[in-house]
């Protein structure tokens, strides 16, 4: 049996431009931390990948957002009082 590989990252915020729901990532720092996240899945090989504290809305597309090698995300997308 293969072991299964589970990752979980707090992001502290994945920012978009134009308010919190855009389809626009704000800056590079927020590019680059999804190219490190993917630099890590695929260092260490992991399997599944949770991501907390994204701070994105429902408006965000998953093209802005997506992994190399991973399916689209579920989500649990912010609102008024939190995601």
């Amino acid at each position: 049996m293969q072991n299964l590989k589970i990752c979980t990252i707090n992001v502290n915020g994945i920012n978009a431009k134009q308010s919190a729901c855009s389809n626009i990532l704000d800056n590079s720092r927020a590019r680059d931390k999804l190219d490190n996240i993917n630099l890590i899945c695929e260092d260490e090989r992991i399997d599944i990948l949770c991501l907390t504290e994204t701070k994105i809305c429902s408006e965000t597309n998953n093209d802005v957002i997506s992994l190399n090698g991973f399916k689209d995300p579920y989500r649990n997308d912010r609102n008024v009082y939190g995601g």
